[in-house]
């Protein structure tokens, strides 16, 4: 038999369920077992009873008492019942009337039960045609799953079941459910919460094929309740899927809206200079829809089924009800602008702006409009003005053809209306408000606000004035320190406002934003709006506002285009451990909430906004624990526009970009103090016996490993952050290990030798201790004249060459560029330089190094407790931050001020026959830096470069090197206030006087558009791929016409090239679980397992500049 079979076997053996044609379902428990149920006695003792079947006792009960179905026998006396009122009576027979129609019940399929227990009597035939099956059967039988849960779903009235019998053994029950809106339901009782997983056992086993329905016994199993696929989607799958051009588009009743949708469409937006891409168009055109006609959507909480009869039916996911017809919920009046990133997010926005401008927000439905009183008897002309405001109707789209009296009129009398006070106990910012606000009066306004990142609200101005008309709108950058409190917003049509200044106007309820009912909201880099604990997140739910849109190519982290899987992000493994989806499952929850937040706070799209629960239970749980997909699916192609890429590909082609890993040797500076880590690493592991919290891996040692990794990125750059006394500690340590008589694995004892190796090539290197001591980057400088050699060089090397500190170069040049004597030429002449070598002379000079004293330690006791107490302090950075530790006398030279964030740099001219003509510099200590700055003069004469960096002290080396290189750059870092950083970026991307941005790689993820630059250096590997295609994508992006070069820059041979090959073999599930490299537990193996690196001096001088760079001659400087 083909359909679902229910099979009871009257022996010891237990009932079993048979699935054919439907290899997915499980084998279900049995439906009844064969043991009798248990008598009580009229005295209330427990009575065994005779053979299988057979009863003792009288019995009261029905047979099927709550879950269980077993059967009792009340010891109590029978009391009389009182007489129903005829209100009861009634009650009965409406509940009747529901339950005896199956016409108004809904068929949603069968279950086959095979072995049916005895019934007392055939059923009474039931108007489809079967028998009606009436509990109780066989009172001695007691039920199991799933006639256990159909009997208890019986009782409470949720279902009817009528019968017919296949066979002398078979029975194929039809299951009708109650439906939720059926009418009359309001005289049935509420179901249980603890009913679901009742429903849902019945549910499972229900077979909605038509042919089972009719009674063919070859029937196919066609489950109510499919089981999920193999193959779930994840987000980014259902993310990338969602096209901004809708399968069907909506009827637009109103002329105006369908007349301003066709405008975009044939590109043609008022008040633009621009002319929009077709993808661009399309994308405003949906957007207007979403607004002007938002398409009311079936509740998201129902999925379809089908009855057997081929009718549409509603079910509720979580509850299992059924509705007859679905409930319908008006959709959100804006969304989610989620272009991909370099697509013209800004743009498209500016172009909705301007085809809306002459739209106005309403008087919201929920919300009583209360006229104006008036002491006089007001003009015809002033009624018919304020009513056209009220409506929103759009009559500033005919200015031009009204009457000059006609316009004053209609802005004179402005509509508004009035809401009650909010009494709120919410803190935000430390502020509670506790006081019942009056009653308000709110301003309809055609206004729309733009809430954006500090560091964009030039960029959006910048933006505006680059593709609108002059004049058409009236802005107002809102961003001062006043009030706002005489500031009549509803006059403009953009108010722009930084994000930090809108969420500091709500720390009081009485803000001047909360007078106007804005026409819409754009919030710019909107996953903001899906952290609900932020101000900005709470200041945008207070506002009144008719449209709202959250701008952002990724919504919440897991949502990413596909664009951004480009390069090593491209191809992220499955992951497959337990672990690995352990990690995957908390970073969808996460992702899952923040989208809620954005859906359900920011949006208030119903019925999510409607209870805080409903999300978790309809959205997260079943997405991640049931793997049911569907109703997240639904919100995303609800709320967000957005292009596939392969569509983005067809309409605009961006120039190529190309990534490159280079692989640099590393110094000899470099080298020396990565062997240093290694040594200080190793003496750790051997003294502590790699136990305890002296173990610098020790799980309670994360603080320590996070300085390590941290170190160690840095000296893969520049460290000067190990003192000559760290290193002879370390040596004492070693040696300590090697004589105190302690028995040491050969390994070991091969690592506390390197270890001592490497620490005395440190002690005899004069190149390492200059930098140990003065902490300032050395330059390799050759042909210096004999007269000055003395005073310039730091450190000599032979008769004319030697190391020069970055400072000492930068105060000669600025020596000699203030020499004021010249010759007729405006040369400037030997003699003048040698003059200044009195005023070089001890200036940033390495002092005598002399031998030092060792410290005085007490004896070493239980492992030599005091040592390692000091090792595991070694590789951390000082309380002070790291840049004011290794570079504070480079910081502080007067000459070398970035405070304003850009260097200027002007020439030296010198005699012809200068002998200074040829001193040049030749490399540096850093083999990244030689690298980078022979590349910069290479390339900035033609090309604009971004150079990304993580920490403070490789951008001062950086800025420091280009200054001495006389190449004018800017700054966009941490350290620069937003006017600054934004004046910066507005610079870069539009003088030729910057060929060079310092980017903080912290400030550059999202929203900036620095197409200025075709060339990007990462001076270390980014850990998280996402962000390092993010950072390309400031400059990879709509408006740049160049081809887009990026270069890694990675040591070769070093623990650097490791952990990058470690990232590039991770799944998506390690980053979601590793954040930092920290988070990363192979990284721990790596650093441990690292070896030290060989020294030849081959590379001493660190990777040469091509060619080396005259120290008195500013970049570009013609020769004659």
């Amino acid at each position: 038999m083909a359909a679902l079979k229910v099979e009871h076997v009257r022996s010891d053996s237990s009932a079993e369920i048979h699935h054919q044609n439907v290899p997915t379902l499980q084998e279900a428990p049995p439906i009844f077992s064969s043991r009798p149920a248990r008598k009580l006695s009229s005295g209330g003792k427990r009575k065994r009873t005779g053979k299988s079947g057979s009863r003792s006792g009288t019995s009261t009960s029905d047979g099927i008492d709550g879950c269980n179905g077993s059967t009792t026998e009340s010891a109590r006396p029978l009391k009389r019942q009182r007489s129903k009122t005829e209100d009861e009576i009634q009650r009965e027979i409406d509940i009747a009337n529901v339950l005896n129609d199956l016409a108004r019940l809904a068929p949603i399929g069968v279950i086959d039960i095979y072995n049916l227990p005895r019934l007392p009597a055939p059923g009474i035939e039931a108007p489809d045609g079967w028998l009606w099956i009436e509990p109780p059967w066989e009172k001695s039988v007691v039920l199991e799953e799933p006639l256990n849960s159909l009997a208890y779903l019986h009782k409470r009235l949720f279902l009817r079941v009528t019968y017919r019998m296949l066979d002398h053994r078979t029975a194929r029950f039809r299951i009708y459910i109650v439906p939720k809106d059926v009418d009359g339901r309001r005289f049935l009782p509420q179901m249980p919460t603890l009913t679901k997983k009742k429903i849902r056992n019945v549910m499972l086993l229900i077979n909605t094929s038509g042919l089972a329905w009719d009674g063919d016994h070859n029937a196919p199993m066609v489950p109510l309740i499919k089981p999920p696929p193999d193959d779930v989607p994840t987000l980014f799958d259902m993310f990338n899927q969602i096209s901004a051009v809708p399968e069907s588009v909506p009827e637009i009743d109103d002329p105006e809206s369908e007349e301003i949708i066709n405008e975009v469409m044939t590109g043609h937006v008022e008040g633009m200079k621009s002319v929009l891409y077709l993808y661009q168009r399309e994308t405003v055109a949906e957007m207007i829809r979403k607004e002007l006609v938002p398409v009311q959507m079936i509740d998201p909480r129902l999925s379809e089924i089908t009855s057997p009869q081929g009718a549409k039916l509603y079910m509720d996911t979580d509850t299992y009800e059924v509705h007859m017809k679905p409930d319908y919920f008006d959709g959100t009046f804006g969304g989610v602008l989620s272009e991909e990133m370099g697509f013209g997010k800004t743009c498209i926005c500016i172009a909705l702006i301007c085809a809306t401008k002459y739209q106005g927000s309403r008087v919201p439905d929920d919300c009583l409009f209360v006229p104006t009183e008036r002491t006089s008897v007001c003009s015809l002309s002033s009624i018919c003005a304020r009513t056209i405001n009220v409506l929103g109707l759009p009559w500033r789209s005919y200015r031009s053809s009204l009457p000059e009296r006609c316009i004053e009129i209609l802005t004179q009398n402005r509509a508004s209306y009035v809401v009650e006070g909010r009494r709120s106990s919410h803190t935000r910012a430390g502020t509670r408000w506790h006081e019942k606000v009056k009653p308000q009066t709110i301003v309809l306004s055609g206004t729309t606000l733009v809430i954006c990142p500090d560091a964009l609200v030039p960029q959006w101005r910048n933006e505006l004035e680059k593709h609108v008309n002059k004049g058409f709108l009236s802005i107002l950058s809102f961003n001062g320190n006043d009030s706002g409190n005489d500031v009549d917003f509803s006059c403009f049509d953009v108010v722009l406002m930084s994000q930090r200044r809108f969420a500091l106007e709500f720390r009081q309820q009485s803000s001047p934003l909360l007078r106007v009912r804005w026409k819409r909201i754009i919030v710019d880099e909107g996953h903001s709006m899906g952290a609900s604990q932020t101000n900005a997140a709470f200041a945008a739910k207070q506002l009144y506002v008719d449209r709202k849109w959250a701008v952002t190519g990724t919504p919440v982290p897991g949502l990413l285009g596909i664009n951004v899987g480009l390069d090593a992000a491209m191809t992220l493994a499955s992951p497959t451990s337990e672990a690995k989806l352990g990690n995957q499952h908390s970073r969808v929850a996460t992702d899952l909430l923040r989208l809620g937040h954005i859906v359900a706070d920011f949006l208030c799209l119903p019925p999510w906004s409607d209870n805080s629960s409903l999300w978790q239970k309809y959205c997260a749980a079943p997405f991640l624990d049931e793997k049911r997909h569907e109703i997240v699916e639904r919100v995303l192609r609800q709320v967000m526009v957005r292009h596939r890429w392969k569509d983005l590909q067809i309409d605009v082609e961006l120039p190529p970009l190309t990534h490159e890993v280079v692989l640099l040797e590393p110094s000899t500076f470099n080298k020396t103090n990565i062997n240093l880590f290694h040594a200080f690493v190793a003496v750790n592991a051997v003294s502590s016996d790699r136990t305890d919290q002296d173990y610098l891996f020790h799980r309670n040692n994360r603080a320590q490993l996070r300085r390590l990794v941290t170190n160690l990125q840095h000296s893969t750059f520049y460290w000067t952050g190990f003192s000559i006394d760290d290193v002879e500690f370390m040596m004492d340590v070693a040696k300590n290990c090697l004589t105190n008589g302690k028995s040491y694995a050969e390994h070991d004892i091969h690592l506390l030798k390197k270890s001592l190796k490497a620490g005395e090539y440190a002690m005899n290197n004069a190149s390492w201790k200059f930098s140990s001591l003065q902490h300032e980057m050395g330059y390799f400088v050759s042909h210096v004249p004999e007269e000055v050699l003395r005073q310039v060089f730091d450190l000599p090397l032979s008769s004319d060459s030697g190391i020069m500190s970055g400072p000492k170069i930068l105060r000669f040049q600025q020596l000699v560029r203030g020499i004021k004597v010249r010759d007729a030429d405006g040369n400037i002449c030997d003699e003048e330089i040698v003059k200044l070598r009195d005023r070089l002379d001890g200036q940033s000079q390495m002092p005598e190094l002399p031998a030092r004293p060792k410290p005085t330690r007490s004896p070493s006791k239980s492992k030599g407790q005091e040592m390692e107490t000091k090792l595991r302090g070694l590789p951390g950075v000082p309380s002070t931050p790291l840049s004011q530790h290794t570079s504070t006398q480079g910081k502080n030279h007067k000459f070398f001020n970035y405070s304003d964030g850009f260097i200027n740099a002007s020439s030296i001219k010198l005699e012809p026959n200068s002998r200074f003509r040829d001193t040049s510099i030749y490399g540096c200590f850093s083999s990244k830096l030689s690298y980078l700055l022979s590349r910069v003069l290479e390339l900035s004469m033609d090309e604009k470069i971004i150079v990304f960096y993580e920490f403070d002290d490789i951008a001062f080396y950086l800025g420091e090197g280009l200054e001495i290189f006389g190449i004018e750059h800017c700054f966009y870092t941490t350290s620069l206030n937003p006017q600054a950083r934004a004046s910066n970026l507005m610079a870069f991307n539009a003088t030729s006087r910057f060929r060079v941005m310092l980017m903080d790689l912290g400030l550059a993820a999202h929203g900036l558009n620095v197409t200025g630059a075709s060339r990007i250096f990462f001076v270390n590997p980014v850990w998280q791929p996402n962000i390092e295609v993010q950072a390309m994508r400031r400059a990879h992006r709509i408006g740049q016409t160049r081809p887009v070069h990026v270069e890694t820059l990675i040591l070769k041979g070093t623990i650097e090239e490791e952990l990058f090959n470690r990232r590039r073999n991770m799944t998506e599930a390690d980053f979601a679980a590793a954040k930092t490299l920290t988070d990363d537990a192979p990284t721990s193996q790596i650093i441990s397992a690292s070896h030290f690196m060989e020294i030849d001096d081959v590379n001493a001088h660190g990777q040469p500049f091509k060619p080396a760079v005259p120290i008195l001659k500013a970049y570009g400087e013609d020769d004659g």
